[in-house]
């Protein structure tokens, strides 16, 4: 358990090079240690100039160990160093190439570029390190390679793009250059089913961990689309989940749920089966 009583609403979590747990909450960004659940430090306090965030949500961290995190109420990206200052701003309000309206997610791929869940443009957009725009990603609709209300967004080691449609019921592939690969959608109730996928990470097998907000669980899949497992279930006990938002994977494959309704963090073994 990490964060339990140090934490609003937590909405996401990246894990760092050293094994700390970053944490985004209601409140701004806060650094846990992972071994011990130690707040380190916190950064970005909740406020509208540039060292603050205004509804912060989606969080990575890069190579060099910058946080970076998705604060949707100003429709930027804030880029932090690993020591909390703020390096640089991502994108502005709009619609236009390089303009977000409501970016929820953020991915950093193994080139450091920045890629972004554009959430009420439908679309995913890239960045380079520098913040320059790169390319968009998707469309608004239904088919194949279209987006609706993308929400999370993870980067495996090849470069594919693993994006969660919360209004769209499914995970979605693409290659970096924009190429659609294939989705995930799997209806019902039974424990494979996806209601509200929102954070997503990818293992250290290369599988897609899915947080589903709306069915109190997670869920791990094949890059092929077959499941591979789901835990948690409703409730506030350990290894149980209300609303579960953010995942990550830390450096030995333990997995790290954002227990948003619970107000903590909770993290899982590897071979929790």
């Amino acid at each position: 358990m990490v964060g339990e009583g140090k934490l609003q609403c937590p909405h996401c979590v990246a894990v760092d090079s050293a094994g700390n747990i970053v944490v985004v909450d209601c409140d701004g960004v806060k650094v846990f240690r992972g071994r011990d659940g130690t707040l380190l430090k916190s950064m970005g306090h909740r406020g509208s100039n540039i060292t603050e965030l205004h509804l912060p949500w989606g969080v990575a961290v890069d190579q060099d160990d910058s946080i970076i995190a998705a604060n949707v109420g100003e429709d930027n990206i804030v880029v932090f160093d690993k020591d909390g200052s703020v390096r640089r701003t991502v994108g502005r309000s709009g619609s236009g190439e390089g303009k977000l309206k409501h970016p929820y997610g953020v991915a950093v791929d193994g080139e450091g570029n920045i890629v972004v869940a554009d959430y009420d443009n439908n679309r995913l957009q890239l960045f380079g390190r520098d913040g320059r725009f790169l390319r968009a990603i998707g469309k608004k609709g239904s088919g194949e390679g279209e987006l609706q209300q993308p929400w999370g967004v993870a980067v495996d080691s090849n470069g594919v793009i693993v994006v969660a449609e919360s209004l769209g019921r499914r995970v979605a592939m693409f290659k970096n250059d924009g190429t659609f690969i294939r989705s995930i959608r799997r209806w019902g109730s039974e424990g494979s089913a996806l209601g509200r996928p929102r954070g997503l990470a990818i293992d250290m097998e290369g599988n897609v961990v899915v947080a589903d907000w709306e069915m109190h669980r997670v869920l791990v899949f094949r890059q092929d689309g077959s499941f591979v497992r789901s835990f948690g279930g409703r409730g506030s006990g350990d290894g149980e989940l209300k609303h579960p938002c953010g995942v990550a994977v830390d450096g030995i494959g333990n997995i790290v749920v954002a227990d948003y309704e619970n107000h903590r963090v909770q993290v899982f073994s590897a071979e929790f089966e």
